[in-house]
């Protein structure tokens, strides 16, 4: 998957967005997705920086998620990018 992190000007806690295309399948199965990944967020969530925004992209997968592996992408890939921040985000030049 892939994680977009950005700092939230709000520090109650940080905030998820997530974006499934229909690459994935049906609206049954992305929905399925969001709700995996919602849980897994809200799991991990105590353990992030509080002042992040967080953007999940995931990848289309040909094996079943489990939610415990996508706790653990999910906490080392935050944690990683979140790291990864030390100068400030800066828009792509077109």
């Amino acid at each position: 998957m892939t994680v977009v992190v950005l700092p939230s000007r709000d520090a109650r806690g940080a905030k998820l967005g997530l974006s499934v295309s229909k690459d994935h399948g049906s609206a049954v199965v992305r929905n399925k997705i969001k709700r995996l990944l919602r849980e897994a967020f809200r799991l991990e969530r105590p353990d992030l920086p509080p002042a992040v925004e967080v953007v999940i992209v995931p990848k289309v997968r040909e094996e079943k998620l489990v939610l415990a592996e996508l706790r653990t992408e999910l906490r080392e890939l935050v944690t990683r990018a979140a790291g990864a921040r030390g100068e400030p985000a800066r828009r792509p030049r077109r």
